[in-house]
């Protein structure tokens, strides 16, 4: 009985361990890792993506603006050119006014005119003065100072100038003006009552007017002191306004040259 539990106990299977079931967490962590990295990628792809817009609507606004700044500085350039036309006019107008003046001076010290009555008679009540167009075409600039859009230019330097030019000649026809009403103010008084009204009228109308209606009128006019004294004053007026329209032009040119410049950078 012993021998036969012996064999069965040899022959008996071992009895094994339960085996344990695998672990789940190696699994889970496999696939948190791959959505971890694939969320990493999407979230580097929409950030890559609103970098990338933001780029583009900064560049495109740049670009917006130098073409903005281009069409400025283009009308900018275009004005200047006017006012350097209209210094132009102003010179050529300036030195027949100095001619006509020197001509009136010479009929006040005796020289008897060639020119025709009625014209003699106009200019002995002009003096050789007229009034110049003072208006200045200032569209561009006015434009950019009145929007709040003067920044848009980016040299500073360019801005500043552009602000100095134009205070610069608004001061200097300012000047000029007033120079040129004192002058014409003193020679209005000095010929005060001294073409009758007829005369004056039939004159202005391109009446007949003759010799014998001229010549008490240039007989009075030599007879007045003032009006030599008013006469120096207005060919002075000429002199000055002809150097500040020079220096104006001027300016004008080295405006001009500044934004022609900056055009072309």
């Amino acid at each position: 009985m012993a021998d036969d539990l012996r064999n069965r106990a040899e022959v008996a299977p071992p009895i094994s361990s339960p085996t344990p079931s695998p672990s789940p967490w190696p699994r889970f962590r496999g696939r948190w890792k791959h959505h971890a990295r694939k969320l990493g990628r999407d979230f580097l792809l929409i950030v890559a993506g609103v970098l990338t817009a933001l780029a583009l609507e900064n560049w495109t606004a740049r670009v917006k603006e130098r073409r903005l700044e281009a069409q400025y500085l283009r009308a900018l350039a275009s004005d200047v050119q006017e006012h350097i036309a209209r210094y132009d006019r102003w010179l050529a107008a300036l030195a027949r006014h100095a001619e006509w003046t020197a001509t009136i001076w010479g009929w006040a010290n005796g020289a008897p005119p060639t020119q025709p009555v009625n014209e003699v008679l106009l200019w002995v009540r002009l003096g050789g003065q007229l009034n110049l167009d003072a208006h200045f075409q200032d569209g561009a600039y006015e434009d950019l100072v009145g929007s709040g859009m003067l920044r848009i230019i980016r040299n500073q330097a360019l801005r500043e100038h552009l602000i100095n030019y134009r205070n610069s000649r608004l001061r200097r026809t300012a000047v000029m003006d007033a120079n040129s009403a004192r002058a014409i103010e003193r020679y209005e008084a000095s010929v005060a009552d001294l073409i009758p009204p007829d005369v004056g009228w039939r004159a202005v109308t391109d009446a007949a007017v003759t010799a014998a209606d001229l010549e008490p009128v240039l007989a009075e006019f030599r007879s007045r002191p003032v009006v030599r004294h008013a006469l120096v004053a207005m060919a002075e007026s000429h002199r000055f306004r002809m150097n500040a329209a020079a220096q104006g032009r001027q300016q004008a040119i080295e405006m001009l040259a500044a934004l022609e410049a900056e055009l072309a950078r």
